[in-house]
């Protein structure tokens, strides 16, 4: 990958915003780059987190392990997305295990280099603390919508945000399936199924399947309220 290239993935990454152009060089510099077949994993969790990622292109399936051993899909992660920044930092194993959805592309940091950087650029050590108050309030306001917000509207909500996630894509093409998407809403694959069935109907989405096209994006933000 060309430095310029480089250099501007970074600048579009919320972990390196306000870092001064000379300390952004640096951090590029340190960085490897990666291809990753579809299905491959870019971290496991539970494991070592000997490195820091940024994805490039592609997206990946976030997931954990519940208490009574299922695994739940926590979300779908994009271009610009860190995984294991906190970890690093914070001397933790990795939290999540990320799965590539189709093939991808990241930019990499072995933790001891990352740590390095944190400690002489200290933007970056801000900005991987607002990474984490972000994840943090995002994780409290799915909480709550899990108790006071309607199935179809917590459907629609990560259907939205898959939407987001793959706006590369063609005729923006979803290829996530109905466990996926129960495990995102916090809800039952027979309540995906149902409300998934009544919004083909009514022209909102398409296909089924593990692959959905969304056909009128408007109206399922509107059902989302976002």
């Amino acid at each position: 990958m060309r430095d310029d290239a480089r250099q501007m993935i970074l600048e579009r990454s919320a972990l390196f915003c306000g870092v001064s152009p000379e300390a952004l060089t640096k951090i590029s510099r340190a960085a490897q780059h990666r291809h990753l077949a579809r299905s491959a994993k870019l971290t496991n969790e539970g494991g070592r987190a000997d490195f820091v990622h940024l994805i490039v292109s592609g997206s990946f399936k976030l997931s954990a392990i519940g208490n009574e051993g299922s695994v739940i899909t926590l979300k779908f992660a994009r271009e610009g997305d860190v995984v294991g920044e906190a970890n690093v930092l914070g001397g933790a194993p990795y939290s999540v295990t990320a799965t590539a959805m189709s093939n991808g592309e990241t930019l990499y940091w072995p933790s001891t280099i990352f740590e390095q950087l944190a400690q002489e650029i200290g933007q970056l050590a801000l900005n991987c603390v607002a990474l984490a108050v972000r994840r943090e309030q995002q994780m409290v306001r799915r909480i709550c919508a899990s108790l006071g917000d309607t199935v179809e509207r917590r459907i629609a909500g990560a259907l939205a945000e898959l939407a987001a996630v793959e706006s590369s894509s063609a005729d923006d093409l979803l290829q996530v399936g109905g466990r996926d998407l129960a495990e995102l809403s916090d809800t039952t694959v027979y309540t995906v199924s149902r409300v998934i069935a009544a919004w083909k109907r009514a022209g909102v989405i398409a296909g089924g399947r593990g692959r959905i096209t969304v056909i009128d994006l408007k109206r399922l933000l509107r059902i989302s309220q976002i």
